[in-house]
């Protein structure tokens, strides 16, 4: 299982302009603040749709938690409840379910049926449930799910992924919650070199309310047309 959280950015711009990305959390120390946060990493990211180009950030163990998913999981398999689960085999049962959590978290199978063995949910309806989540996931910030799907092939292929957003991204992710060893993330991109008032404002910097979860990590994608539906401008 992953012991560290690993943050990648990934630049799929339409015109391959490079954009500056941000990190802000509690046991950062650099300058300036944002969100109430002082910085703790930052990286101009060139176009890097496939990943690469010193784009990624991995924390200090002190602030890394990424093994609190299992915690997640065992209240409630909220994981599942509250985040878009994408089963790539389409399968509608425990063995499918065992599968998509072990893509998506990088958690043993023995782990995972440990935990499931302790839950009271009907694990068919979980899995059955796991569109509805992913479409009520892309709803909560006015995506429309093929363009996710589309993202989050180019990110892990025809493998199983998550996409959290919203107010269930702002609850585990950006707050203050066990994942994130209650201080939690602010992501940024700092859209600086681009010059567009096609939304009426120049894009500057924006906080992320999303993150693509394979592999154990997040994914943050940057492009041109979903940047209004995966962040929003911050003053």
């Amino acid at each position: 299982m992953s012991n560290s959280w690993e943050f990648h950015m990934r630049n799929m711009t339409s015109n391959r302009r490079k954009v500056e990305a941000r990190v802000h959390h509690a046991g950062g120390a650099k300058v300036p603040w944002h969100d109430g946060r002082p910085a703790c990493w930052e990286k101009d990211i060139v176009y890097n749709p496939d990943g690469g180009h010193d784009s990624v950030y991995v924390p200090n163990d002190f602030v890394a938690h990424f093994s609190e998913w299992v915690k997640v999981i065992i209240d409630g398999l909220k994981l599942v409840k509250d985040i878009g689960i994408f089963i790539a085999s389409e399968g509608a049962d425990e063995e499918a379910l065992v599968n998509a959590l072990q893509d998506i978290f990088d958690l043993s199978k023995d782990t995972i049926k440990a935990e499931l063995a302790k839950c009271d949910e009907d694990i068919d309806a979980l899995v059955k449930n796991a569109k509805a989540s992913f479409e009520k996931a892309c709803k909560s910030i006015g995506a429309d799910p093929k363009y996710i799907k589309k993202l989050a092939s180019h990110i892990s292929g025809s493998d199983d992924w998550a996409f959290i957003a919203g107010n269930t991204y702002i609850d585990y992710i950006h707050d203050s919650s066990d994942i994130t060893g209650k201080h939690g993330w602010s992501i940024f991109i700092d859209d600086k070199y681009e010059d567009d008032e096609r939304d009426g404002d120049k894009q500057g910097l924006q906080i992320a309310h999303h993150a693509f979860i394979y592999k154990g990590h997040l994914f943050y994608v940057y492009d041109d047309d979903g940047r209004t539906k995966l962040w929003s401008h911050h003053w």
